[in-house]
């Protein structure tokens, strides 16, 4: 009997994981992005996030994109007490800032 092929597009990167396991399924994904995120920050905010970096705070990120955003402007040092929304926001957090960070 015959399968036809199922077609999913996403609008932001699975993985290729995902898609050998969708393709697997008789699923394919194409993933086209239809939004770029740009980190914009101004001269007053890199120098406060800078100053931050410095003090023990608790820092809530709300995706990955300020993750990002905020990674090369902390000093190696930082001593933050961290709460994320989503699991990739997590484990992107984990990445740069360490598991010891994360505030459950």
């Amino acid at each position: 009997m015959r399968r036809d092929k199922k077609q999913i597009l996403s609008t932001r990167p699975v993985g290729e994981e995902l898609i050998a396991e969708a393709a697997r399924h008789n699923i394919v994904i194409d993933e086209i992005p239809f939004i770029e995120t740009l980190a914009s920050i101004d001269e007053a905010s890199s120098k406060k996030i800078k100053r931050l970096s410095t003090e023990q705070i608790y820092a809530v990120f709300t995706s990955m994109n300020a993750v990002e955003a905020v990674r090369d402007l902390v000093s190696p040092e930082v001593d933050w007490k961290i709460f994320c929304l989503g699991p990739a926001t997590k484990k992107l957090v984990v990445e740069i800032f360490g598991e010891e960070s994360i505030i459950s």
